[in-house]
This record gives C-alpha cells, structure tokens and sequence, in this order.
C-alpha cells in the first residue's frame, strides 16, 4: 500500500516563505526601533537632567527659598498692620520675580506644552492668594504670628503642587536629581 501525499499547490510554498521573511524583516524592524528610541531616549534624559531641569530648578528652588526666608525672618510679635503691609510689599515683589522664574520654565514646552501652563497657572494662583489673603481680609487675622503661618501654608502648599507638576514632566513619574 503506497500512501501518496499530495504536494500542495507551489503559490502556498511561496506565501508561506514571505509569511515567515515577512515576519522575520518585522522582528528585525522592531528591534532597530527599541534601539533607536532608547538611545533618543538616553539623549533627551541627558538635556533634561544636566540642561533644562537646573535651569528650571534652580530658579523656583531660590525664589520660594527667598520668601520662605523673608516669612520666617518677620517679627511675629510685631503690630498685625505693619506684618500684613510688610506681606502686602512681599506679594508685589514676589509678582515681579515669578515672572523671571517663568522665562525660564519656557524650555518646558520643548517636552510637554501643557507643563508650562499648569507651572504658571500654579505660581498664578500662589501670588493670587496671597494678595487676596492679605490685602482685603485685614481683619481675619488675630495676631501676626497667625497672618505669617497661613501665607507660610499656602507658599508650601502650592510648592507641592508645583513640584508634582514637575513630576509629571519626567516620563517614569519621578524626577532624577
């Protein structure tokens, strides 16, 4: 008994043999892909970290430290109207150099536009807060020492924000420093 497998017909030879060139030429794309955005990747790491993130940084980082240290160096036994004067001239002040610090975060929207807004619009609302705290609600405040931890609280609390802002930008969710 002679068993005879048919040979099938040569076009389904030749489609096999593309199939499996085809999908070899795909697996050898993807890996030059993978190669190529990992060494673009370590690249633009590299300007993040060593070019934009000190000259973001650093300007944030020494502006909140310069009004943090004007808060904590304020007489907190001092007459309320002279404290909250004092915070008044500190709010203007603090209006001209954010908009210095901001200049800077314009190298933000070569990674991500929306960070540059979402940083400003924090700043924004940290100087506006803090005119809206001192300026018309005078009277809220019992004592100096009160008036200067609430305005300390709202520096911290959008630094936070701020900061996680800038979490965001880096692509693991973590900023290398």
């Amino acid at each position: 008994m002679d068993f005879h497998i048919p040979r099938p017909p040569d076009f389904l030879l030749w489609a096999a043999v593309l199939g499996v060139g085809l999908n070899f030429i795909k697996f050898l794309w993807d890996l030059y892909q993978r190669r190529m955005d990992r060494q673009q990747s370590i690249v633009d790491m590299f300007w993040y970290r060593t070019v934009i993130m000190p000259i973001c940084w650093s300007p944030l980082a020494d502006l909140i430290n310069k009004y943090v240290d004007h808060l904590h160096q304020m007489d907190r036994g001092a007459p309320l109207n002279r404290t909250l004067e004092r915070m008044i001239n500190l709010a203007r002040e603090f209006g001209r150099d954010k908009n210095l610090v901001l200049g800077r975060f314009l190298l933000l929207t070569i990674f991500k536009d929306e960070t540059y807004e979402n940083i400003r619009d924090t700043l924004d609302s940290l100087e506006d807060e803090i005119v809206q705290n001192c300026v018309p609600a005078q009277s809220s405040f019992d004592s100096s020492s009160t008036a200067i931890a609430f305005i300390e609280s709202l520096f911290w609390s959008n630094l936070t924000k701020a900061c996680k802002e800038m979490m965001k930008l880096h692509p693991r969710g973590n900023v290398p420093l």
